[in-house]
């Protein structure tokens, strides 16, 4: 069993390591993706327009999109066939 002492101990050399941010790169693909809704904020696309226009493969798109969704960047509604479609999110009001 160990002692507080060496408990503590261990605990407080992770003093200096660590980092207080976490810088993530975004690819060429993705900001292709984030600049189509930027520029067109009003219009939906599909998951299939991504992997047409830009062709890349269906699970990478996927990929992208679901990043930008769980970031809160882009929203995804279920359309009546059943297709997701992907929009800008509306920024949030100041307040």
């Amino acid at each position: 069993m160990e002692s507080k002492k060496s408990t503590s101990s261990a605990i407080e050399r992770f003093a200096t390591l660590g980092t207080t941010e976490i810088h993530a790169e975004v690819g060429e693909d993705t900001m292709n993706v984030l600049n189509v809704f930027t520029k067109y904020p009003d219009r939906f696309y599909t998951q299939k327009d991504f992997v047409t226009e830009l062709g890349k493969s269906n699970p990478w798109i996927n990929k992208i999109l679901n990043r930008l969704v769980t970031s809160n960047i882009v929203t995804r509604t279920k359309g009546v066939s059943n297709k997701f479609h992907y929009q800008l999110a509306p920024k949030a009001p100041k307040e």
